[in-house]
């Protein structure tokens, strides 16, 4: 498939990244094509597979396609607004990497996004309720630090807690340094963007 031919696809691809249902599991081999061609490198090839792939409605697919549009790899230009698309299509979709990514890009900003705690926060969340550690970590230090939300003390702790009981050492030499608790009532969950529109 040629890149003209890939520009002719986006216009359906987007149409199904609007509305995209419940995912069903993996489809078939334009999606392992595609997932084994970008990890060695072989980004044609993997744009190629990816968007056949994405037409299905494979959050996995989306992820990798939207991170080969943002650094403009595969014959595709480089295009922040298509990437974000993708990365939110997927992370729509419970894809915890893209739920990490978008996490990240609101942390730094980039393209027409602007940084944004409370979003960052959100999408940190999403993937921390998955048991993603690392997702786990960083609320834990947002929270220790009030990195732009409030500190909170016991959520800091129970994330880091959540982080430790499955395994992160890192989470663990943190709890242990943390001060005592004071006897409160400890907020299991908090998402301060319910307010925040999302772009």
């Amino acid at each position: 498939m040629t890149t003209s031919i890939l520009r002719k696809s986006w216009a359906f691809l987007f149409s199904a990244a609007v509305s995209l249902p419940v995912w069903a599991g993996l489809f078939g081999s334009s999606h392992d094509e595609g997932i084994a061609a970008y990890q060695r490198g072989d980004y044609e090839a993997a744009a190629n597979n990816l968007m056949d792939a994405a037409t299905h409605d494979d959050p996995e697919a989306y992820f990798y396609l939207g991170q080969l549009y943002r650094q403009g790899l595969g014959g595709l230009a480089r295009n922040e607004d298509n990437a974000f698309r993708l990365i939110k299509a997927a992370a729509t979709e419970n894809y915890s990497p893209a739920e990490m990514a978008l996490a990240d890009w609101y942390k730094t900003g980039g393209g027409r996004i602007h940084a944004n705690a409370n979003m960052r926060v959100l999408w940190l969340q999403k993937a921390a309720h998955q048991n993603v550690v690392a997702a786990q970590l960083q609320l834990a230090q947002i929270y220790q630090q009030g990195d732009g939300v409030l500190a909170d003390p016991d959520l800091s702790r129970h994330w880091y807690q959540l982080a430790a009981e499955q395994g992160s050492g890192e989470a663990q030499r943190a709890l242990g340094a943390l001060p005592a608790p004071v006897p409160s009532q400890v907020a299991t969950s908090l998402n301060p963007a319910d307010n925040t529109s999302s772009n």
